[in-house]
């Protein structure tokens, strides 16, 4: 038998073992999750140029040439950057409207022609906003599923939207599938994107893929120099202001990798040195057994057999603890995934087979050593 100090310190070096493996695990899982989300628009390819100096008068100058000269295949104006998200009311009304919806926010988005070729956004009923081709679409927005769900609408494409406050009646003229604008990790707004009867603050621009994008940055970076030459051409890639929105996960799931492989070199280190520490104390057992015909293999698992029963211990008692911390942590994001058991069982397994690496280097030394030796130890 150990002494109760040896007993402690195994608790020290292995209890949170299994913990930090399985929230290690988690956390990897869920960011990888929420990065692989379908973003229901198409990030590549696309920058975003915000409206300074002349840009906003000379757009679509700027648009024309950017499409005649093949540098975009497509350009629209818009609020914002579409990871900004857009603007947040409650202003808004439509008939049917369930009283207890009246205070839900809704997402204002807007463009003025093409944004759904633009954005790559995939249109599942009616068309895009197009002020070029019908000149009513100043007053006409499209919506995406979860708008067109809280207001009901059964069938969306016709329906009309007032804004009460500006004495403005909206015309319904397609639905998109719900795009993940913000965090990956959050539940998608009910967004309306309004026509040109809204404000437009930006423009998004796809490149041609069949291009290299340095190219055409050079030639768009020249075609705004012609339109605004006091100011410098300043735009940003949409999958990188996207990759963004999960950097905070991104530093997390850094930090408990770093911090699980910590610990488990911490651990090894202890059960080393306690493996060490039992198979120099139990020596002249070892010896007496080997004199008596025990194998090399026998030995070992006699050795290393404590240690493996104290890990299912250890994972027992921590498997329920890292169940409820993991929750809680998991309970801030909406998109999430589910803790399945195959999580808790990797973890468990990772930790008998670092345990049982790291004692079994004692434990065979101990067991091929020659018995004289072993017995000639006072």
């Amino acid at each position: 038998m150990r002494p109760f100090h040896q007993e402690r310190y195994w608790w020290y070096c292995n209890l949170r073992l299994p913990f930090l493996i399985i929230s290690a695990i988690v956390v990897r899982n869920q960011v990888q999750y929420a990065q692989d989300r379908d973003k229901g628009f198409s990030k590549n390819n696309l920058i975003s140029v915000d409206f300074v100096g002349d840009i906003g008068k000379s757009y679509s100058l700027i648009k024309q040439e950017l499409v005649n000269s093949e540098i975009a295949s497509s350009v629209t104006k818009t609020m914002n950057g579409i990871t900004a998200g857009g603007a947040h009311t409650w202003g808004l009304r439509w008939q049917g409207e369930n009283p207890k919806d009246s205070n839900t926010t809704i997402t204002i988005y807007s463009s003025d022609a093409d944004m759904v070729k633009t954005a790559g956004l995939h249109l599942i009923a009616g068309r895009d906003i197009d002020i070029n081709k019908y000149p009513t679409d100043s007053f006409s927005v499209l919506l995406n599923e979860a708008a067109a769900k809280l207001m009901g609408f059964k069938n969306p494409v016709g329906q009309t939207i007032s804004r009460p406050y500006a004495n403005i009646t909206l015309h319904v003229v397609g639905v998109a599938k719900n795009y993940v604008a913000a965090s990956p990790f959050g539940e998608v707004p009910p967004t309306v994107i309004e026509g040109p009867s809204a404000w437009f603050n930006s423009m998004l621009i796809k490149f041609d893929r069949a291009h290299f994008t340095a190219d055409d940055l050079a030639k768009a970076e020249q075609v705004f120099k012609k339109y605004n030459p006091m100011y410098p051409f300043n735009y940003k890639f949409v999958d990188q202001e996207y990759a963004k929105q999960s950097n905070n996960e991104q530093r997390t799931k850094t930090m408990a990798g770093l911090f699980a492989a910590l610990a488990i070199f911490i651990s090894c280190l202890g059960l080393f040195g306690l493996s060490a520490y039992v198979a120099e104390s139990r020596i002249k057992e070892i010896g007496v057994r080997k004199v008596l015909g025990a194998s090399v293999i026998n030995i070992t698992k006699l050795l290393s057999l404590d240690f493996v029963k104290l890990v299912f211990v250890s994972i027992v008692i921590a498997m329920p603890v890292a169940w409820y911390a993991m929750n809680k942590w998991l309970e801030d994001y909406t998109y999430r995934i589910a803790l399945s058991w195959s999580i808790f069982l990797i973890a468990g397994l990772l930790a008998i087979v670092i345990a049982l690496v790291t004692v079994s280097f004692q434990s065979i030394k101990a067991a091929i050593s020659h018995p004289v030796k072993s017995l000639r130890i006072e």
